[in-house]
């Protein structure tokens, strides 16, 4: 195992305790960015440091006290956390504006756990409204204010531009991860891959760049795919991976040759222009993203990016993981479910409450595997 490949380990087994130790050593604030479409680089920018709030594996002890049951994992799993004070890392929360289950997690947390920042992001749902890029710049000005009200310095267009630029550096290198998978199958693991995201959303850039430029480059060997059947793994936009899912993928003789996933291609999919007004620039990407259910704009269709994605790596099916009681991906279903059938892209449905991936699961891709080798 190389330091950097450790590294990125230590982070995803304990992120809390990374950012304590990180905080110690650096005295700088630790932002928590609700999934998803929070732009990091104005936290950055402000001197602080942005982090994803990843939720937490462990059963949900305290959460339940304050929501249903049929409340989502990341809401769950971070409020959770912070019921449990394992979240006393976090300087100041940010709540971005994407599925009734986020606004309610907003509200609670002023409730029940207050922090000495906290700010909803209110994105617009209509991407081809015209009043929509102006919207979207009174609202990221509106964040920018914020920020700068609770540092007590300005956000410069230089310090902006220069986050900017730090930012799209690590999405050139985790796109180059991304294509070196796709041309060599069985290079990178799910689960390499996995830790080296969860690190992504956690560590300073500063610090992850180069650790990811020293990972590369002891990747430089080929893999092989050994037989393994190439598939495309999705799930929810707001949703990391269930448990032990990447070791069960690792496990069963698929390979994964591409994915949809937020800690995964979403993450990193759209650099933000370096030209320009850079607070334009980081509305015209959130403009740019590839289709998702949270949004709606009739031009983009969530099954069909999937699709053009498989293709486009060479998989023969697409393992989809939808996250229980998720509203709105599942009223996206039906429609993915009958792209997919129309243009003959196999697809698995697997439904998952973040309990872990139970034999059941494993048994339903075996089978979805070997289907995929008949074919």
């Amino acid at each position: 195992m190389s330091a950097a490949t450790d590294q990125f380990a230590q982070v995803e087994h304990a992120p809390g305790g990374w950012l304590k130790r990180w905080k110690a050593r650096s005295g700088k604030k630790v932002i928590g960015c609700f999934p998803l479409y929070v732009p990091e680089e104005l936290v950055h920018a402000a001197g602080m440091l942005p982090v994803v709030l990843q939720g937490s594996d462990k059963p949900i002890a305290r959460a339940t006290e304050y929501l249903h049951s049929n409340t989502c994992h990341p809401l769950q799993g971070n409020f959770d956390q912070a019921l449990r004070g394992e979240m006393d890392y976090v300087d100041g929360l940010v709540f971005a504006d994407i599925c009734e289950q986020a606004k309610r997690g907003a509200s609670l947390w002023r409730l029940y756990h207050t922090v000495p920042y906290r700010f909803n992001l209110l994105l617009p749902h209509v991407k081809d409204s015209p009043a929509a890029m102006p919207y979207m710049m009174t609202e990221l000005d509106r964040f920018k204010r914020s920020l700068e009200g609770f540092t007590g310095h300005a956000i410069t267009p230089k310090a902006l531009g220069q986050s900017i630029a730090l930012y799209n550096r690590t999405r050139q290198l985790l796109a180059q991860l991304y294509q070196r998978r796709r041309q060599s199958p069985g290079s990178f693991t799910v689960t390499e891959v996995a830790q080296v995201m969860a690190a992504a959303q956690v560590m300073p850039r500063e610090e992850f760049n180069p650790l990811l430029e020293a990972y590369l480059a002891s990747k430089a060997a080929p893999g092989k795919a050994d037989g393994r059947v190439p598939v495309l793994l999705a799930c929810n936009q707001c949703e990391d991976l269930e448990p032990g899912m990447a070791q069960v993928v690792d496990e069963t003789g698929a390979v994964v040759v591409d994915d949809d996933l937020y800690p995964g291609y979403r993450y990193f999919a759209v650099p933000v222009s370096q030209n320009g007004d850079p607070m334009r620039a980081l509305a015209q990407a959130h403009f740019d993203m590839p289709a998702c259910p949270t949004r709606h704009d009739p031009r983009l269709d969530w099954g069909q990016h999937m699709i053009d994605r498989a293709r486009q790596a060479g998989a023969k099916g697409v393992v989809l993981l939808l996250q229980k009681f998720c509203e709105i991906h599942y009223f996206e279903y039906p429609q993915v479910k009958e792209r997919f059938a129309q243009q003959g892209m196999p697809l698995l449905m697997l439904e998952t409450d973040h309990g872990g991936a139970a034999g059941r699961v494993k048994t339903r891709l075996e089978a979805f595997l070997e289907m995929l080798k008949e074919a």
